[in-house]
């Protein structure tokens, strides 16, 4: 596999959490920690790689590719 680049810091990410990682529309803490030891990354999708306007039109897409998976929500960190 290739080395990742990174994301660059003005970018964004999003992060599917199960109705397990949030309680009352806020997500808690284990949505972000590592599940077993030997994993070194979390999970995300990068909201720029779509080239679209809003961050709302980047989640939708998302929702779309993943409606399969995705039964709680996709939460954001948008600054």
């Amino acid at each position: 596999m290739a080395e990742s680049q990174g994301i660059r810091d003005e970018h964004h990410v999003a992060r599917y959490c199960s109705g397990s990682q949030h309680d009352g529309g806020k997500v808690l803490p284990t949505a972000f920690q590592l599940r077993r030891p030997s994993e070194t990354y979390l999970s995300v999708n990068w909201l720029e790689y779509f080239g679209l306007k809003t961050f709302d039109a980047a989640l939708h897409r998302i929702c779309a590719i993943t409606a399969t998976q995705a039964t709680a929500g996709i939460y954001a960190d948008i600054r």
